[in-house]
């Protein structure tokens, strides 16, 4: 497969919010915004969903058993402008897409800009994965 082939999946969305809090609340608030119970590895049982915010961090969700999935990896940690992570929840890392968040002040707020690439690395089920990831984020 072509990595030409899967366009990256790109998202715009514009919050009240200063940068730094918009880049706050994605990050260290994942957890509150992000919806465990249909969007994780283990649904009810997961006791707590992590976001190492640092570069190198990781992001991971951890059941109430204490088992540990991996979800990706902080690449690249600008606050409150950039950001950039593998993605790749219960997949092997070489699966992962590449996940840029971008901060742009706007006169009332924030706009966040998320680009979703790579996914020519998930394998033969790259076009089907693609389609069921490009359905937004819900962010709030």
């Amino acid at each position: 497969m072509k990595k030409s082939s899967l366009l990256p999946i790109v998202r715009s969305l514009s919050v009240s919010w200063p940068p730094d809090e918009a880049f706050r609340r994605f990050t260290a608030d994942f957890a509150r915004w992000w919806p465990v119970r249909t969007h994780s590895i283990g649904g009810a049982c997961v006791e707590r969903i992590v976001f190492e915010c640092k570069a190198g961090g990781l992001i991971f969700e951890q059941h109430e058993d204490g088992r540990r999935f991996q979800w990706g990896q902080l690449r690249e940690w600008d606050p409150p402008r950039r950001l950039a992570f593998s993605w790749h929840p219960s997949r092997a890392p070489s699966t992962a897409q590449e996940v840029e968040v971008r901060f742009h002040p706007e006169t009332k707020g924030t706009r966040l800009e998320l680009s979703a690439s790579g996914w020519e690395n998930w394998g033969r089920g790259a076009p089907r994965a693609r389609r069921g990831y490009d359905l937004g984020w819900g962010y709030v």
